[in-house]
């Protein structure tokens, strides 16, 4: 239906109906792990939103493709997009936009182990979300300050900032349980607790198999190569490695540019 009425609007010429559509595509994608599709609608919406002159959703639009960027490793491409969005979501008052841009590029100063400038960008994204009232957005924010921290080499206030923000978020957070399970799990083995760690990644795995969040899942099952537990048969693969690669390469991950 979304395909649909994005024809039907582009024969009416209603832009914001052609932007609200091809976002919500864009999203679509994203969760169905169709990256490359998603990254064409986005640049649909960012199109259709310029020629309207609506600068601020055109930027809002822009830390979304950042976003697929940052997970996909392609650094150099994301890192112009999510600068000039955060900014221009700064001087438009969009504070949840630019705050989002920002966690994005606090993620990728992590990928580029520019830890120090990534903890204190993420650790800003996580203290102006908690006063803006978006718990789930600190939290969230927080999951990626502790893989910074784990980086940094400090796993155990790694843990320590995860399960503090979610005891303050009442919001429903279930979608983040997979990107949780992988932070913590890093943090535990990095900690020498290895048994605890095996029994996360186990819980991460049923977790982003549930909701089919194939990143997260790529993600926990690498770890679990890592961590020597890849023949659990828990997981629900034969070979953890070999299905890490496979949806890698789906998403279009560049395989040798993952932490």
């Amino acid at each position: 239906h979304a395909t649909i009425a994005l024809q039907l609007f582009e024969e009416v010429g209603d832009l914001v109906g052609q932007a609200h559509m091809a976002n919500h595509l864009g999203g679509h994608a994203y969760f169905a792990g169709h990256w490359d599709e998603t990254l064409s609608w986005y640049a649909r919406c960012e199109q259709a939103c310029r020629r309207m002159g609506n600068v601020t959703d055109a930027a809002l639009t822009n830390a979304n493709t950042g976003e697929v960027l940052v997970n996909q490793r392609r650094l150099d491409e994301a890192e112009p997009l999510l600068r000039d969005a955060a900014r221009i979501l700064r001087v438009s008052h969009h504070l949840w936009g630019a705050t989002f841009a920002e966690m994005h590029l606090g993620r990728l100063l992590v990928a580029r182990q520019e830890l120090a400038r990534a903890e204190q960008m993420l650790r800003s994204c996580v203290s102006e979300n908690a006063a803006m009232g978006s718990p789930a957005s600190a939290y969230e924010a927080a999951i990626h300050l502790a893989e910074c921290l784990v980086m940094a080499g400090r796993p155990l206030e790694a843990i320590s900032v995860v399960a503090e923000r979610a005891a303050k978020t009442t919001d429903d957070i279930a979608l983040f349980d997979a990107a949780r399970a992988f932070v913590d799990a890093t943090a535990l083995a990095a900690s020498d607790r290895q048994v605890e760690a095996v029994e996360v990644v186990i819980a991460g795995v049923r977790a982003a198999r549930g909701q089919e969040l194939e990143y997260d899942l790529a993600r926990l099952l690498q770890l679990a190569v890592e961590i020597g537990c890849e023949s659990d048969e828990r997981l629900g693969t034969d070979d953890a490695g070999a299905e890490a690669s496979r949806l890698f390469n789906q998403l279009g991950v560049l395989i040798d540019a993952t932490a």
